[in-house]
């Protein structure tokens, strides 16, 4: 009899899949995916990887072997699902071997991983299926499994427990387990010669680094700023220390982009490291970052999409965590091309993305993590990515990805915040266990930062606007300053308030926004416009209104600025975009709050970091970057209930409360949900037509979920989770364009929508 793992989808051309050839694709996979991590981890987390993730690759569908799995299967019997849970048998079979770590993987590499206090509470029943448990005996299906496989597998011995952070450590191997079991699930009957040794390009990391070297010797100049920059440059591509988590705190401006890639590429050519990450704040960045790196890093005859991946939000667009295989898997395949995947070279993503990646629990988001180890990351604009309750929990994993996963960090700002050397953070990171004080290296050396800090003294100068503004008011300030203009607000409504009403006042020649209520490639078109803009008019009469999305990494150079009250490094790093080359004299930043006006609105996670930064004008302290790490102990300070979430997430990390960890850990404080706008990828999607995941993220904006129930915006029909943009949109405004003028509707009486 032949069993099977996978029934037969007449209408895709696809015959059944056996139980035999479903086990050898994914044994093959995940020896694709773990023997290049030999020579890179320590050999005891490689052993213990090597020991959980091979006996639940055998073991993880034993369940169905069982009868009434294998009707639905062969199509004697219609069913939604699969009538028994197939991971339990395999599950109760490991627990019985003394294998735990195996025995976890194959309970979640479906539903997810679990809550090891509630588990332990089950007693007998610890990580079991919930319900439709194992019916036939274990005996029986074990000698069904061998007459499967034509006898029992080589499996190594049972595990060790020499793997110091073991929440890091089952993520880790359930993204390898995962990933093999879906990677072949999609091509059911690929033969198995024609798994590729490798999925993605090789880093090349030296060919790379002398492509920078090149690139970067383009851009010359005699200027003061031009030679700093190339100082910064050397200084990071020769730094050499034997850390593993170094930090870049100079200043905006100074070309981290390329000095920071230098020193990753020549560290890469020394340890062997496989790809890189650039971990950025703002989705509007990474185009801009994207595409620095494939003019000066891509090599003759390679694709640039290949080598340099952009992935602005996740878009794994998850099944329910109670379904089955069998019931989720025609929906997981037609979505299974948008989940984003870490196989390129060179990466360029979110913060969002990056983190609730390493913080999740679900299998469909963990799936790329192995392809973190033996990399090196690069949180560029480390100040803005990860809001303070977060920190101990990231400072954690880091640390452990750095020791135990040979993972290099490099921790970059310009006003860099030095979390790890506060206690409030780094006592946090491991509650009952704390862990020496690290020290984190400074890349470039004291003198060259020293010279670039006191050339940006010099720069730009901040002058407080006391008195609340209206948007008359603001706008009177903002037409009588030197121009072009920038002015930076704290929410995506204001900004598109503001610039709507600088638009309809026609006091400016162009008024241009930017924030992301635009659509990625709507923001890279504006984004395009403005530096042609700056280059043709440097001195017009002309403003960009805009978000935080502006303030960091972005190459745009100003006569005056205009910020909002926000935080000390939201400042400095806006002053980054206000004589940026330092061709301009009496350069000013205005720091303005708004009045009182219906239209407008107030960010409440900023409460505290515009109390800190106001007394920190009271006590005339100068605007510094040296600052930022004593403005971030008053903000919690200030907020002891901010202490308290620290420790909430902290402990349930370290007693492996997933969900509660996915749960808790959200870099941005929201339930935002992807909207796609683009009408013709709609339609594709509805008619389930392959779609790119590249696609949905140039196409999509990500809205709050109360803002879709408040508006009723449809889902995709057959998507659930992803929905369809059904207001007004324009490339000026973005989604605000239809928001704004059903807030108007309201106002003027016609309801609430």
């Amino acid at each position: 009899m032949e069993w099977l793992a996978r029934s037969a989808k007449p209408e895709k051309g696809q015959a059944a899949q056996s139980y035999l050839r479903h086990y050898s694709g994914v044994r093959a996979y995940g020896e694709r995916f773990v023997a290049p991590l030999a020579p890179l981890l320590p050999p005891a987390v490689f052993l213990a990887l090597v020991r959980g993730v091979f006996p639940a690759v055998e073991h993880h569908d034993l369940g169905k072997l069982e009868d009434p799995n294998q009707d639905v299967l062969g199509g004697k019997k219609k069913a939604g699902h699969l009538p028994i849970s197939h991971w339990d048998a395999g599950t109760v079979h490991l627990l019985g071997q003394d294998r735990p770590l195996a025995a976890v993987l194959v309970s979640a590499h479906h539903t997810g991983l679990p809550n090891f206090p509630e588990e332990a509470n089950r007693g007998a029943a610890a990580f079991r299926a919930k319900s439709a448990n194992m019916q036939a005996p274990l005996a029986l299906l074990l000698a069904r499994h061998a007459e499967a496989l034509g006898g029992t597998m080589d499996v190594p011995p049972p595990e060790t427990g020499d793997v110091r952070d073991l929440s890091v450590f089952f993520r880790m191997a359930l993204s390898v387990l995962v990933d093999a079991d879906h990677t072949d699930s999609s091509a059911p009957n690929r033969p198995l010669a024609d798994i590729p040794l490798d999925r993605h390009p090789p880093l090349l990391a030296e060919q790379r680094l002398a492509a920078l070297d090149a690139y970067v010797s383009r851009f010359k100049g005699e200027s003061e700023r031009h030679a700093l920059r190339r100082a910064i440059y050397e200084g990071c591509k020769t730094s050499r220390s034997d850390a593993n988590i170094v930090a870049c705190d100079s200043p905006v401006g100074s070309g981290k982009t390329t000095a920071v890639m230098a020193h990753l590429l020549a560290i890469a050519k020394e340890r062997g490291l496989r790809r890189i990450f650039v971990v950025l704040p703002f989705t509007n960045i990474i185009r801009q970052s994207a595409a620095t790196y494939r003019k000066a890093l891509v090599l003759p005859g390679e694709n640039p999409d290949d080598i340099v991946a952009e992935v602005h939000h996740l878009a794994d667009f998850r099944k329910s965590p109670d379904e089955t295989d069998e019931s989720a898997a025609s929906a997981e395949e037609r979505t299974r091309d948008q989940a984003v995947r870490w196989t390129a070279p060179i990466i360029v993503t979110t913060a969002v993305a990056f983190f609730e990646t390493l913080a999740s629990a679900t299998p469909s988001a963990l799936r790329r993590l192995h392809e973190l180890a033996g990399a090196a990351v690069f949180v560029d604009e480390a100040h803005a990515a990860l809001p303070a309750k977060l920190l101990p929990v990231a400072w954690r994993w880091m640390q452990t990805l750095a020791d135990e996963w040979n993972v290099h960090w490099v921790l970059a700002s310009g006003s860099l915040v030095r979390f790890w050397e506060m206690p409030e953070i780094r006592d946090a990171a491991h509650p009952g266990n704390p862990l020496p004080v690290r020290n984190v290296p400074m890349l470039a050396s004291r003198e060259t930062r020293d010279k670039a800090d006191g050339y940006e003294k010099a720069r730009v100068r901040f002058e407080t606007l006391e008195a609340p503004l209206t948007l008359a008011q603001l706008q009177n300030h903002v037409e009588t300053a030197p121009g072009p203009r920038l002015v930076i607000v704290n929410t995506v409504q204001n900004a598109a308030v503001a610039a709507k009403f600088f638009a309809e006042s026609r006091r400016f020649e162009t008024v241009f926004h930017l924030s992301t209520a635009l659509t990625p490639e709507d923001r890279a078109d504006t984004l395009e416009k403005i530096k042609e803009r700056l280059k043709t008019d440097p001195d017009g009469n002309w403003v960009l209104v805009g978000t935080s999305c502006i303030e960091a990494g972005m190459d745009l150079d100003f006569a005056t600025g205009f910020r909002e009250m926000s935080s000390l490094s939201s400042l400095l790093q806006a002053s980054g975009r206000i004589n940026r080359e330092g061709q301009r004299w009496h350069t000013v930043m205005y720091l303005f709050s708004f009045a009182d006006e219906p239209s407008l609105n107030c960010h409440p996670g900023l409460v505290d970091s515009i109390r800190v930064l106001k007394g920190l004008i009271a006590e005339k302290h100068p605007l510094s970057a040296e600052l930022c790490t004593e403005a971030l102990r008053r903000e919690l300070r200030l907020n002891p209930g901010s202490e308290s979430t620290l420790a909430q997430i902290a402990k349930a990390e370290a007693v492996r409360n997933f969900p509660k960890v996915e749960e808790l850990f959200k870099v941005i404080a929201s339930d935002t949900r992807t909207v796609i706008v683009d009408s013709d990828l709609v339609a594709r999607f509805e008619s389930f037509q392959p779609v790119d995941w590249r696609d949905v993220q140039r196409h999509s904006v990500q809205l709050w979920g109360s803002k879709l129930d408040q508006l009723h915006v449809p889902e995709l029909a057959g998507h659930p989770g992803c929905f369809r943009w059904h207001l007004e949109y324009s490339p000026f405004l973005g989604c605000m364009e239809g928001i704004l003028k059903v807030a108007e509707f309201a106002r003027s009486g016609g309801g609430v929508v």
